[in-house]
């Protein structure tokens, strides 16, 4: 049976507190601190320098797909995974 990495790394859950929380913090450390938390270590991502500010954001914890949509949209960003690597970028 052949497994994408990609299922894979989004079928990964880390046992944490029911909600991913940050209030007034930097987007590039809040879109860092979720693939930190909800991630195996050494998951590539690349954060866009177009992506600046502060923002909240408060999703429930659940698959790593719907939390990433769940934090990206609110701070006006998307993603593409390619060549194994999570890119995020601003949403167009």
């Amino acid at each position: 049976m052949h497994v994408s990495l990609l299922g894979l790394l989004l079928a990964h859950h880390v046992r944490q507190a029911p909600v991913f929380e940050y209030k007034d913090t930097e987007k590039k450390v809040i879109i860092q601190k979720l693939f930190e938390q909800e991630m195996p270590k050494g998951t590539s991502v690349k954060i866009s320098p177009l992506i600046k500010g502060k923002a909240s954001v408060r999703v429930e914890r659940t698959k790593f797909e719907l939390m990433l949509m769940g934090v990206l949209t609110p701070l006006g960003c998307t993603y593409r995974y390619e060549a194994g690597t999570f890119n995020i970028i601003p949403k167009a």
